[in-house]
Parts: C-alpha cells; sequence; structure tokens
C-alpha cells in the first residue's frame, strides 16, 4: 500500500517538475553572454519560429536582420549560441556599455543621418534629447524595447492661471529665474506671427542652420540645406516637432540675423511688462547663464500668443505635414507630442495649446492652455519635471485640482 502511494507520488512529483521545467523554459530569462550578430543562433531561431523559416530559411543575415527589426520588438525568444536564452533583463540598466547604437540609429534615421554610427555621439544625443523626447533606449541584446528615462520627479515651478480673472490659483517657486528651454519658442512664434505678411512664401533652409542644429545636437523637423519650405511650415516646424532649424530659418527670415530677431523679442518681452525677470539670448531655447525666465512670467506669454488666431491655432494643432519638396516630396509628418498623450489623461477640460521644453539644465519643462468643462480658461507652465511624462502628468493633475 505505501509502496504504492510513493511510486504515485514520485510519478506526480516527476509529472510536475516536468511541468515547472517546462514553463521556466516558455518564459525569457536573462541570458548570461550578451546577444551579438556573432553568437546568434540563427538555426534554432528559424526552429522555433516556423513563420520565419518559412520566409527565410536558413539565410543567416534575413533571420539577424528579421530579429533585430521585428523579433527583439516582438519579444520573440532568440538564443546565444551554446545555450543560453533569449534576451537580457528588460529592466536592466542602461548604461553607455550596453546602449545598442545600432538599433537606437536604426530606428531614428533622423540620428542616423546626423551622427552614423559614431558611439559618442550617439550615446549624448540620447542622453540629451532620446529622453526629453521619450525615444525607445535599447539595453544590447535585449528581446524587447527598453524605454529608458529619469526617475520621475514633480516639476519644481510651477503656475495655475486663471485667465478671466487675470490671477494665480496655484504656485511653487512661481517668481524664480528658470531656463525654459524650448518654451522659448511660444516667444519666437509670437514675435514672428506679429511681423509676418505672407505664409505662403518660400524659404531656403540656409546650409549654417543645419550645421549649428546638429553641432548643438538640437532638435530638427529634419529639413535640408538649401530645402525651400513656406514660412507657415517654418512655424509649425518652430512648435509641433521644437525644431531648431525651423525656428533659427524662421527668425533669419523675419529680423535679417538671429541677433537681431532675439532683439525684438526682448522688446516683446519689455512690452509684456517682464524685462524685469525675463530675458532671451537665442530663439530656440539653447542653455545660457543670461536665457531665463519665471513660470509666471512665461504663463504671460503664453497667455499672449493665445490672443494671435494664428499662434493659437499652430500651438493647438496634433499633427501637421509640411509641404512637398523635391527632398521630401510627401513631405514631413510632424505632432505636438504633449497634446497627443495628455489626451487621454483626466483633466477636467479640453487642452487647447502647449509646448514643452527640456535641457540638462532646466529639466522637463511645458506650457499648456486649458478651457474647463465649465469654459473657463486656464494656463499652466511647470520647469525642472524629471522627464516629460513626469511634466504631462503634472499638468493634468494641476489641472483637476485647480480648473473650476
Amino acid at each position: 500500500m505505501y509502496k504504492r502511494i510513493r511510486a504515485c507520488a514520485a510519478k506526480l512529483t516527476a509529472i510536475l517538475l516536468a511541468a515547472a521545467i517546462a514553463w521556466s523554459c516558455a518564459l525569457p530569462v536573462c541570458a548570461a553572454t550578451p546577444l551579438t550578430k556573432e553568437n546568434f543562433d540563427h538555426e534554432r531561431y528559424a526552429n522555433d519560429y516556423p513563420d520565419v523559416r518559412a520566409a527565410f530559411g536558413t539565410d543567416k543575415e534575413k533571420l539577424w536582420n528579421h530579429y533585430m527589426t521585428n523579433g527583439a520588438r516582438e519579444k520573440r525568444v532568440v538564443y546565444v549560441r551554446g545555450g543560453d536564452r533569449g534576451f537580457l533583463d528588460p529592466n536592466a540598466t542602461l548604461t553607455k556599455e550596453n546602449f545598442d547604437f545600432e538599433r537606437y540609429a536604426r530606428t531614428y534615421p533622423d540620428v542616423r543621418a546626423a551622427f552614423g554610427v559614431n558611439r559618442d555621439k550617439l550615446w549624448n544625443h540620447y542622453q540629451s534629447f532620446g529622453i526629453k523626447e521619450n525615444r525607445k533606449a535599447y539595453v544590447f541584446g535585449a528581446g524587447g524595447e527598453d524605454e529608458v528615462i529619469e526617475a520621475a520627479r514633480p516639476s519644481t515651478y510651477a503656475i495655475v492661471v486663471d485667465v478671466a480673472a487675470g490671477r494665480a490659483v496655484m504656485e511653487r517657486n512661481a517668481n524664480a529665474k528658470m531656463n525654459p528651454a524650448s518654451m522659448t519658442k511660444i516667444l519666437t512664434l509670437l514675435v514672428a506671427a506679429e511681423r509676418v505678411q505672407d505664409l505662403n512664401a518660400g524659404v531656403a533652409v540656409p546650409q549654417g542652420v543645419i550645421d549649428y542644429a546638429k553641432a548643438e545636437y538640437a532638435s530638427r523637423v529634419g529639413f535640408s540645406a538649401g530645402e525651400v519650405v513656406t514660412v507657415r511650415d517654418l512655424m509649425y516646424g518652430t512648435i509641433l516637432p521644437s525644431g531648431a532649424d525651423a525656428a533659427l530659418t524662421l527668425a533669419i527670415y523675419v529680423g535679417g540675423t538671429p541677433e537681431n530677431f532675439v532683439s525684438m523679442m526682448n522688446a516683446k518681452l519689455q512690452q509684456l511688462g517682464l524685462s524685469g525677470t525675463a530675458r532671451m539670448t537665442n530663439c530656440i531655447g539653447l542653455y545660457n547663464a543670461n536665457h531665463y525666465c519665471t513660470v509666471r512670467d512665461m504663463a504671460v506669454v503664453l497667455g499672449e500668443a493665445m490672443k494671435n488666431p494664428l499662434c493659437a491655432e499652430i500651438l493647438g494643432a496634433r499633427t501637421y505635414t509640411t509641404s512637398r519638396t523635391a527632398q521630401h516630396p510627401q513631405g514631413i509628418s510632424i505632432g505636438n507630442n504633449f497634446l497627443r498623450q495628455i489626451d487621454p489623461l483626466e483633466k477636467n477640460g479640453n487642452i487647447r495649446a502647449a509646448k514643452t521644453g527640456y535641457l540638462r539644465q532646466a529639466g522637463s519643462c511645458a506650457a499648456s492652455y486649458l478651457v474647463s468643462k465649465s469654459d473657463r480658461h486656464y494656463i499652466c507652465v511647470t520647469g525642472n519635471a524629471g522627464n516629460a511624462a513626469q511634466a504631462i502628468r503634472d499638468h493634468a493633475t494641476l489641472y483637476q485640482q485647480y480648473a473650476k
């Protein structure tokens, strides 16, 4: 009797152990060795995925390219030759040593066009702009997309203004000077909009502008040197993707030189009564110790811009496609990521306009305009959030709390 029980127990244990092993094998585990093209087990990958084998047979190059392009995204298990399973821990900390430069450059053609496969420049670009733009970054050998951004940190500076009442309903360090980063471009747009006569006028993008934007690792629309685009394209390009190539070309078109245009910007600040706490040194928002304002100042600038129908239209656009040119026969599709990302969140109304900014010295910044459910108008400006997603959440939360 006992022998039969022990035999049954042993049999059951064996079955459970086999099931546990099978289950563990079905799950991705950390690879002891980083996956590379050289140690990728092409044969096992093809055997595990009949659709891949049917498409590519045993062609090593095509199998590797398929994994890098599709398999990793779909989190297909792959193998390091010799037995190590699949991909690295998707929660692995991203470092310069395990950053997958090739995949980053291949995923973002604009980055590849600017920096090729220069590792230092690709890493610096990701640290300066990839994080801000929530671009996906990859741990080398990982079998999935790893969005690695700075830890969440609420905005250090914030203000919420009731537009009709003309007063702040919430403040946090609202009078402290800060770098506005690319929120600067709201003023760039406003100054240009007040002076431009023909939105359809053609403007050639100077080679020097492209070179400068690349050298500063600045966000770009993607215009080519010598490409003739419209003034309207430059305005949308300045705001939606925060394009330095668009903003600087627009400044030269309007002011003759960037320096003259900056003088116009500062004259506008003086006209608005902000010259005591706000000063601009460039039209892009690049860091300069003498380039500053307060969130209260930026709220005034956004409020003034929203009185201008053209500015309000551009600041409120979710997407836009630039004119067709020889260099871009289909135009360039651009979008306002803040607006698209905040739309699904509860914020007690509808966001009518927004502009973000990011610099290492300024953190993630944002300015937005909301019409509440009761049809009251509010402006929110924040600065020095830990990342772009946190800045967006801060705006949604502040509107929930203070918009009536």
